[in-house]
């Protein structure tokens, strides 16, 4: 199950509950030290005291029958078990020599420190007992942890200041990341403009992120844009055929003679062949194929020469002349259906836009160029823009686009006036290498 928004903590509630979570331990580390350096203090202090005293009565019990030594101010000496006051209760645990705080029996806030020695008196081992009463530390004891919980209001206090620092620093650096999240929040669905980078707060990082959104964003833009206008286009070249076939068939309806009959019958069957060529390429450039794989074969004149011959249509009627000169064929690895309709729509792009002058088509080894005398791209002079009249016919440079990258070709359209040319007209190279594609 996915998260809801309203599940999600921002960023400022993470800073805060990470950051009390910080506090409190440090609080507490603190006191637990602090607590824990008393009490062991008090007990070093007791057992080094007790120490120094059992020097000075160890010959004092072996002057007599003394069974209680008080060493002033606060250390009291008892000898053998019996000789100890019955409001002192002996822990289990205690052992020789070291420290143990008790309490007198039924006065919970008295306590003391009792340390147990053995000594050899008449040749019996006895026990013998110091009992240390600092009421002196005891109120100084006090006194530092009264003291002492003042240092952590103080600390909590500089905690919380630290705190508020924190915040607001979390919120100038998260302030940018909460502004994008505004703008994708306001935004539609199909709203594919690029995000603003924030004036105030931004970081490289920030930056970082926007521009790979915005580049993804164009990618997305890119691809829709391609898609209509593909769909837009492909919707014109199929519907071309069907026409044909259809008045084909129409025709075909009227009259039985045999000449007639046959020339339906080819131009339904150019227009099959021109729909499956067209459906072929398409299936084509949605594979992905491994190229080098691919078997290389020579690019036949023949090939170019059908398709001036399928669009020779064109230039009836007009005062344009074409030349087809070949120097040399290329390798390539691209099925004869694939070059009819990138040939074909350059071509068609020459022969439609040219309305008088001459045209001449070059196949070399490396490259196919049509040189045209028509209108040229159309570059608006103010905008130095394409415009649309010369966008393409039919699939036009979509297609022709795909096809290239398909097989890392590169096609280029060069208007001759803007190349330094005093012709009008167009350049349309295709190189058969693998150069990057630019349009």
């Amino acid at each position: 199950m996915r998260p809801t928004v309203k599940s999600i903590k921002s960023a400022k509630q993470i800073t805060f509950f990470y950051f009390s979570i910080v506090a409190v331990m440090i609080i507490a580390i603190h006191l637990s030290v602090f607590v824990s350096t008393v009490t062991h203090l008090e007990k070093f202090n007791a057992r080094n005291r007790l120490a120094a005293s059992f020097e000075q009565v160890i010959p004092m019990i072996h002057q007599g029958n003394i069974t209680k030594i008080s060493i002033p101010p606060y250390d009291t000496f008892y000898v053998g078990d019996d000789s100890l006051p019955s409001s002192i209760q002996l822990p289990d645990d205690l052992e020789l020599g070291r420290a143990t705080e008790v309490y007198k029996q039924g006065e919970v806030s008295t306590d003391f420190y009792i340390v147990k020695y053995q000594l050899d008196i008449g040749g019996r081992l006895q026990n013998v007992y110091g009992v240390n009463i600092d009421p002196v530390y005891e109120r100084s004891e006090t006194e530092m942890f009264e003291a002492h919980i003042q240092s952590i209001l103080i600390s909590s206090l500089l905690i919380l200041i630290c705190l508020y620092v924190v915040l607001r620093i979390s919120e100038r650096l998260t302030s940018p990341l909460s502004g994008l999240a505004r703008q994708l929040e306001q935004r539609s669905a199909d709203d594919l403009s690029p995000l603003l980078l924030p004036k105030v707060g931004a970081t490289k990082e920030l930056k970082v992120l926007v521009d790979s959104f915005n580049s993804h964003q164009a990618q997305v833009r890119t691809i829709l844009e391609r898609e209509r206008a593909f769909n837009r286009f492909a919707s014109h070249e199929l519907r071309t055929p069907l026409m044909v076939i259809k008045g084909g068939l129409s025709l075909l309806g009227q009259s039985t003679e045999p000449n007639f009959v046959e020339k339906q019958r080819q131009r339904m069957l150019t227009a099959a062949n021109d729909m499956n060529d067209f459906v072929a390429t398409l299936l084509t450039l949605t594979r992905d194929e491994n190229q080098d794989q691919a078997i290389s074969r020579p690019l036949l004149p023949v090939e170019i020469e059908r398709v001036i011959a399928s669009h020779k249509e064109l230039l009836a009627n007009k005062p344009v002349t074409y030349q087809f000169i070949v120097q040399k064929q290329p390798d390539i690895k691209a099925p004869e259906a694939a070059i009819k309709i990138l040939v074909g729509n350059i071509i068609k792009n020459a022969f439609t836009y040219t309305d008088a002058g001459n045209i001449r088509i070059v196949l070399t080894e490396k490259s196919l160029t049509v040189t045209d005398t028509g209108i040229g791209l159309g570059l608006n002079q103010a905008t130095n823009e394409r415009q649309n009249t010369a966008q393409g016919y039919g699939l036009g440079l979509l297609i022709a686009n795909d096809i290239c990258r398909k097989y890392s070709w590169q096609l280029t359209m060069q208007d001759r006036q803007q190349a330094g040319d005093a012709q009008h007209g167009c350049n349309a190279t295709i190189r058969f290498s693998n150069s990057a594609i630019q349009v």
